[in-house]
């Protein structure tokens, strides 16, 4: 199958098109998300796209926010769109930038990665948070992949299962707010919600 970011770059403008600004579905979880965040806090958009609608609407709510996506093409609209952001090209597994986030958003872009940089991916995001950052993601429920679609193109779809999730949240310090599987209002996402600890004896920021 072809690798997402190659479509999401060679079909760019019909992402964009797609893709559009506004949160309806998403409005709730990014209530709960920001709720205990503090104002005008320096949040992580990873696989961001062209930063709408997730990266847009923080950045309305007062929040820096910093975007990272691999597809060139989008970070380029997202820098032209939303100047205020912080955009670049980047991989989800691998990504290094200076300091900490109060909050990291991974929605519908972790199920592009083949497990291996999924599990990656938490490494990467506890060495950029603190206790008490907040971590929202969506996700699969069962190991295995899925073929979808973008395009005309088959697109993989990967998943751990929930139980190495959770194994993943604890092993580097989060703790579970809330998890909902096929939330019928938004999407039927499955959704997690999750907070650093706050007493984090892990050793897991070691990058």
């Amino acid at each position: 199958m072809t690798e997402p970011w190659t479509l999401y770059e060679k079909h760019a403008g019909l992402w964009v098109e797609l893709r559009r600004p506004g949160v309806e579905l998403e409005a709730a979880w990014l209530d709960k998300f920001c709720a205990s965040l503090p104002a005008g806090s320096p949040l992580l958009d990873l696989g961001c796209g062209h930063g709408d609608p997730i990266g847009r609407e923080l950045l309305e709510r007062g929040y820096q926010v910093w975007g990272i996506d691999r597809a060139a093409p989008l970070i380029e609209v997202a820098q032209s769109n939303l100047p205020h952001g912080c955009w670049s090209v980047g991989d989800m597994s691998s990504f290094d930038v200076d300091g900490v986030f109060s909050g990291i958003v991974m929605w519908h872009s972790l199920f592009h990665l083949p497990p291996p940089e999924q599990r990656a991916v938490f490494h990467r995001v506890a060495a950029h948070t603190e206790a008490g950052s907040m971590l929202m993601f969506t996700s699969g429920t069962e190991a295995g992949t899925a073929s979808g679609e973008f395009a005309g193109e088959s697109l993989a779809h990967y998943s751990l299962d929930v139980a190495e999730y959770e194994e993943l949240l604890t092993t580097y310090g989060f703790e579970v707010v809330e998890f909902r599987e096929s939330d019928p209002g938004c999407g039927h996402a499955n959704i997690w919600l999750t907070q650093r600890a706050l007493s984090d004896e892990s050793q897991s920021q070691e990058t």
